[in-house]
């Protein structure tokens, strides 16, 4: 049986090597059942390390003919000498233990397995017995649908696949799709100003260049983010990448074949939900790369909570209006507004510096050329340690003043980009982070000639991997505006607020909360001209928050189910004191 090259092609020597395996339990000896298995083994890992490597086997013929005087004990075994990884494989040592139980009873077969490598089609890749249903394994759904691994066997691949990747200078990538590469809406949540997209995508069926596309089997139009085409052609030079979503199997082949028409990326290496081995959770036990050389890209960091040091969380592509509501932006969306993200310094490029930032100091030669003991997540965290060193940062009303400061995540995010954060201010503060410039704190940062500036700022800086200039985040005054909420506020219903909204009552609820710590006059300005007054609400909890500002007066009723009623004062205050009755 020769081996053939094509991955499909494997599939049918496989099966028909399954099915003699089958009879072979039944009626041969295990002398022949034994050449049935390490053929078995055989192309198993010729199919698996084609399913982990672009690289053709005519290449890798090439790279191996300094290896081809290695003399293997049995014919059959030569067939897959060709492969990377060789010299790591453990059938040899089955073959000669099989050789040595000629003419033995099949109990024989036992002194092989357990523990047994993996499984096909239910049956042991190196003996054959039938798989026990006992939980262990994990299966590889991606590479072949009846395939499953014991924990050594995917170390000894990892192992493999971890020195021939360092030896061709390159790491892995983990890719998410929506948010992080593109963006999806079905056709019926398609907003009545985003209707021209239907036109436009009619119009571009033939543009070798297009980046809108119409899925008519499942009725949804998808946006490809600027730049994505660029960005996987340089990455694929220095990294093997894989595709990781959450998304349905059918879904994610209909995406891979719009970002990879010519397979030359990702191939089978494409994880979906039904491959996890956890609900809700994204994990590398399901991918045939070392943790030490894993990159990350993903829009949600809560999905990766076992491997959160190798991720560099994206900001996420809000290109359909759908995916705005979703998120709780009350905004108007980039198709909307006709607008999207720049090629050239959108977050795809801007991530890709970083990426390559990463792999030079991976293999810097001034290193050495012991790549095996690196770890690329110290990498990341040297290169995001950079961004904001020597700023000090001290916080204004941006967290509840009861929690621990140390356990905020903003405050956790300024530390890992290298800043030094502070609860108090003294001289060497650099930066204030506040959301009013009312606040005894911003206003010594005005006074002292420091940077006053919103949250938005250490958000993005993250988000972006470079410090963006404080210019660009002021704080912004809320007086002479009036804010009105008009809608039905149950828990579940909040997703459908504005952030910015959800921002601005969770700050309420916070300095209310401070004023009735210290016994403070609870009618004094955060905003300029603004009144707060809560009183406890019924059912869950929730509190009624009456929210003025220097033009008008708001209130929102919080209550499970409850309507949020909502007034205008009359009454505009311009430094009196307002009554208002509930």
């Amino acid at each position: 049986m020769d081996v053939v090259c094509s991955k499909a092609d494997y599939l049918i020597p496989l099966d028909h090597t399954i099915q003699c395996s089958r009879m072979s339990l039944a009626a041969e000896s295990p002398l022949q059942s034994s050449s049935s298995s390490e053929d078995f083994a055989a192309l198993l890992d010729a199919e698996l390390e084609l399913a982990s490597s672009d690289t053709s086997p005519n290449e890798e013929e090439a790279e191996n003919d300094d290896d081809n005087d290695l003399q293997e004990p049995r014919t059959k075994r030569r067939k897959v000498e060709d492969f990377e990884g060789l010299e790591d494989l453990e059938t040899p040592m089955m073959v000669e233990t099989n050789q040595e139980h000629i003419g033995t009873s099949a109990v024989g077969k036992n002194d092989i397995c357990p523990p047994h490598p993996g499984f096909f089609k239910g049956l042991c890749m190196r003996c054959g017995q039938l798989e026990e249903d006992d939980g262990s394994g994990v299966a590889f759904g991606y590479i072949h649908k009846d395939l499953k691994l014991g924990s050594r066997e995917i170390e000894r691949l990892r192992g493999a696949d971890h020195k021939k990747l360092l030896r061709e200078k390159k790491l892995v990538l983990i890719l998410d799709l929506d948010h992080t590469l593109l963006n999806s809406t079905r056709l019926a949540d398609i907003s009545s100003e985003e209707e021209y997209l239907l036109r436009q995508v009619d119009s571009m069926k033939d543009d070798p260049d297009k980046s809108l596309f119409k899925l008519d089997s499942m009725h949804m139009l998808t946006k490809l983010r600027p730049f994505v085409h660029n960005f996987l052609k340089e990455a694929s030079s220095i990294f093997e990448m894989y595709v990781y979503t959450m998304a349905e199997r059918s879904y994610a082949m209909e995406i891979v074949k719009l970002l990879d028409p010519g397979k030359v990326y990702f191939d089978s290496k494409v994880i979906t939900q039904a491959d996890c081995t956890q609900r809700h959770q994204k994990g590398l036990d399901v991918v045939l790369g070392a943790e030490s050389i894993v990159v990350i890209l993903d829009d949600t960091e809560a999905v990766w909570h076992r491997h959160r040091e190798n991720l560099i969380q994206m900001e996420r592509y809000h290109f359909f209006a759908s995916s705005c509501r979703q998120f709780g932006f009350g905004a108007k969306s980039l198709s909307e507004s006709m607008k999207d993200e720049r090629e050239s310094d959108g977050a795809l490029a801007t991530v890709l510096n970083v990426l390559k930032r990463t792999h030079q100091m991976f293999f810097d030669p001034v290193l050495g050329s012991n790549t095996s003991s690196r770890d690329v997540r110290q990498v990341l965290k040297g290169i995001r340690h950079e961004i904001l060193q020597g700023c000090k940062i001290v916080f204004s009303r941006v967290f509840p003043s009861k929690s621990p400061a140390q356990d905020q995540p903003i405050w956790k995010m300024a530390e890992r980009l290298g800043a030094t954060c502070c609860t108090e201010v003294d001289p060497s503060v650099t930066h204030v982070v506040s959301m009013d410039t009312g606040t005894q704190k911003s206003r010594w940062a005005l006074q002292n000639e420091k940077f006053l500036v919103s949250p938005y700022w250490i958000e993005a800086t993250n988000f972006l991997w470079q410090r963006q200039k404080e210019d660009d985040f002021p704080i912004t005054r809320m007086r002479g505006s009036l804010i009105i909420i008009q809608t039905c506020i149950s828990l579940h219903d909040m997703v459908a607020m504005s952030y910015v909204v959800i921002r601005s009552l969770i700050l309420a609820f916070q300095i209310l909360d401070d004023w009735r710590a210290d016994g403070s006059d609870p009618v004094k300005s955060w905003f300029d001209g603004s009144i707060f007054h809560v009183e406890n609400g019924i059912g869950c909890g929730f509190r009624s928050i009456c929210h003025g500002t220097g033009a008008g007066l708001v209130l929102v009723s919080f209550n499970s189910g409850t309507i949020g009623s909502c007034f205008e004062s009359k009454h505009l205050f311009g430094g009196s004191d307002p009554s208002f009755r509930f």
